[in-house]
């Protein structure tokens, strides 16, 4: 019996859900061989929803780097490597040479860390003018030290923006829900024709 992918729990093949991948490798038969994710239904959609949570993580890692790039005008391959080390800390929530175990991604959004580069995006480029660097990890590392200082700040600002979201559709909830009460007349009798004379 195959166990859960995600639960680690054992399923029966008859009610599991499969997902199938193939290696590219070929089996002795000449067939290609296939790896099986087996998952219960419900499973199947915390799977789901966690492969699409992590997609978007990727995708704004990838808009984050590109700004980096931008911004210190290197190549995508010369981006040190090292450099998403300092990344992942900042969006798990690590302090520099703090490494205590916190839940994975608590941390600041790489969204909100974009927008802290893009706000400082003039200090640093005039740093980059004032100083001399040894390598293009250090001056990295200085800008990410000029995006610290102001992360707080970008912090707090987004925050805001989304309290203010959430409000504005409160009260465009609330509105909706007036208006539908204001339309509605109650009725003194069943046999009430008075609507029929509006």
């Amino acid at each position: 019996m195959p166990k859960c992918k995600w639960c680690k729990e054992e399923v029966a093949k008859e009610e599991a859900m499969v997902i199938e991948k193939e290696t590219g490798q070929l089996l002795k038969s000449g067939k290609p061989k296939v790896l099986r994710s087996y998952y219960h239904e419900d499973c199947m959609d915390k799977y789901l929803e966690d492969k699409e949570k992590k997609l978007i993580e990727q995708e704004q890692l990838d808009a984050l780097v590109k700004t980096i790039i931008a911004i210190h005008s290197i190549r995508p391959e010369d981006f040190p490597q090292r450099f998403y080390v300092d990344i992942q800390d900042i969006r798990n929530g690590y302090r520099r040479g703090d490494r205590k175990q916190v839940k994975s991604k608590s941390g600041t959004p790489y969204y909100v860390i974009e927008s802290a580069y893009e706000y400082v995006r003039s200090n640093i480029e005039y740093a980059k003018l004032q100083k001399s660097f040894d390598s293009i990890y250090g001056e990295m590392r200085y800008g990410l030290a000029i995006m610290r200082d102001k992360l707080p700040m970008i912090r707090q600002r987004e925050l805001e923006r989304i309290r203010a979201k959430r409000a504005a559709k409160k009260q465009l909830k609330e509105k909706v829900f007036r208006d539908d009460r204001a339309n509605y007349k109650n009725k003194k009798y069943e046999n009430d024709i008075s609507d029929f004379l509006d």
